[in-house]
């Protein structure tokens, strides 16, 4: 074998192992969540089986997967011909009437589920400033908005924050960490993306006069990738619990569109 010869394959391993580190390298992601006014976002909903029904739940049900890096995320079997969709609109908050209550939000995601979620957008991510319900009015104001996602993102990000909201007693505590990245496989696309894992959970006192108390707990996986400013996938999985009452439901969001202004 010749020097020139050796010297060529060395070389030529060398460059497909820098093909594989790139492909391979952790994503940061510097658009996600940067909304603005006009923003508008349609999503398919999926019901997910009822642990109620086990053999239909085994052959039915869709999981989060794995946390880690360069996990492979394949969902390309999700059903995007169901019929439920969940619109959400970004709007100033002086086009509703709840401005007041939310001084620090500078945006509004209106949701067609009736709600209404407060946003202070900063260049270093967003903070959840409350919500409110639109059918009644009820309005949740935090005492201090918290970070959902920090911008940009990158895996391992994490915050954790106490939940307390003005003129009740809810208590809460979230924990959002970007737990995971890797490839996201989906019927329509296939991208590098970042999971971001919320896990939030309230107490509340439901009847004050018997002292009820409720405790609420969301875990919320999202991934996002690099040319949608929202998710691309969420998977929901809420238990409510109580004294004499449990119940779990789990719903897939899958992004059908996306326009930005």
């Amino acid at each position: 074998m010749s020097y020139s010869f050796f010297t060529r394959s060395i070389r030529s391993i060398l460059f497909f192992e820098c093909i594989a580190i790139v492909s391979s390298a952790q994503p940061v992601l510097t658009q996600v969540e940067n909304f603005n006014v006009s923003d508008k976002m349609i999503y398919l909903v999926l019901a997910q089986p009822s642990e109620t029904d086990p053999e239909n739940y085994k052959r039915t049900y869709i999981g989060p997967g794995d946390a880690g890096a360069n996990v492979v995320w394949d969902f390309s079997n999700l059903n995007i011909n169901a019929p439920n969709t969940l619109y959400q609109d970004f709007i100033s908050p002086s086009e509703t009437k709840y401005a007041s209550a939310f001084p620090k939000a500078n945006i509004v995601a209106k949701q067609s589920d009736g709600y209404l979620i407060y946003i202070e957008k900063t260049k270093s991510g967003n903070r959840i400033c409350g919500s409110v319900t639109e059918k009644n009015g009820a309005k949740y104001i935090l005492e201090s908005p918290y970070l959902f996602v920090c911008r940009p993102l990158k895996y391992m990000d994490s915050s954790t924050n106490l939940v307390t909201y003005k003129g009740n007693k809810d208590r809460g505590a979230v924990k959002v960490v970007a737990d995971a990245w890797g490839k996201l496989i989906l019927p329509a696309r296939t991208c590098k993306a970042i999971r971001v894992k919320y896990n939030y959970t309230d107490t509340s006192v439901s009847d004050i006069s018997k002292g009820s108390v409720v405790i609420t707990n969301t875990v919320r996986y999202l991934w996002f990738d690099a040319t949608h400013k929202d998710y691309v996938l969420r998977i929901d999985i809420v238990t409510t619990e109580s004294e004499d009452y449990s119940n779990t439901s789990k719903k897939i969001y899958y992004l059908l569109s996306e326009e930005d202004k």
